[in-house]
């Protein structure tokens, strides 16, 4: 093991920060790019391993559908989000004659190493803990029998909450409606110590009775981070 590799848990912010910053960045330009911003080498490495991973899984044709593929008790049906480090699909489990849909979010197999094992673990406690009306709900956890770990959550059928509002031509009222009800799933992480690190409209989705769910279906990084417990003997104010 190389010991100047930097542990990506405890640079993850720095990682996801980096890769966002370069991910546009013409793939031929991007070492360069990042020795002229001053980033760390054992950094710049991880990001381009990252951004040459996520090139890939752009450049692979579109799933479609995937009747015969499974993951433990969940058969895949399509792809609905993708990203450097993992993958979501829409899936199935049928238990008892009753089919149950939900969203499963995949590691991606360059990324199963100690480090993001480790946090894949930690963030399935956390969503675990998490039980909110306007948030998302983790409903399962284990490996496929390829080795890959992954979460069941709940999946919500809606529109992107920009495109709903646009879409219906609201007003202030109506907007600002729903982003309290947003605010209020923001302020009850928080209070559990959990931020969420990709907030945007396309993470909020709006169900046809007008009812706001905040998800967590990654295009480039799995978006919840545990915030540090508070030093209480600081003597900071």
């Amino acid at each position: 093991m190389n010991d100047s590799a930097p542990d990506d848990s405890r640079h993850w912010e720095e990682l996801q920060e980096l890769f966002a910053r370069f991910e546009q960045t013409p793939k031929a330009e991007r070492a360069a790019a990042m020795q002229a911003a001053g980033v760390a080498p054992e950094l710049s490495r991880r990001v381009l391993d990252l951004l040459s991973a996520a090139d890939g899984m752009d450049a692979a044709p579109p799933a479609k559908a995937l009747p015969s593929a499974f993951i433990g008790p969940y058969r895949l049906i399509r792809e609905i989000g993708a990203g450097g480090i993992g993958a979501v699909y829409l899936a199935e489990k049928v238990a008892d004659g009753v089919t149950l849909r939900a969203a499963v979010k995949v590691l991606a197999p360059h990324a199963v190493d100690k480090s993001f094992v480790e946090r894949f673990y930690r963030e399935r406690q956390h969503l675990a803990a998490l039980d909110h009306p306007n948030i998302t709900r983790m409903l399962d956890a284990g490996w496929g029998d390829n080795g890959q770990p992954y979460l069941v959550m709940e999946y919500v059928e809606g529109t992107h909450i920009d495109e709903y509002c646009d879409a219906r031509n609201l007003g202030i009222t109506g907007r600002l409606r729903m982003f309290l009800q947003i605010c209020d799933a923001v302020s009850y992480a928080h209070r559990n110590l959990i931020v969420h690190l990709d907030l945007k409209p396309s993470n909020v989705l709006i169900t046809d009775s007008g009812f706001a769910w905040m998800t967590r279906r990654p295009r480039r990084s799995f978006q919840l981070q545990p915030i540090p417990a508070p030093n209480r003997c600081s003597t900071n104010r």
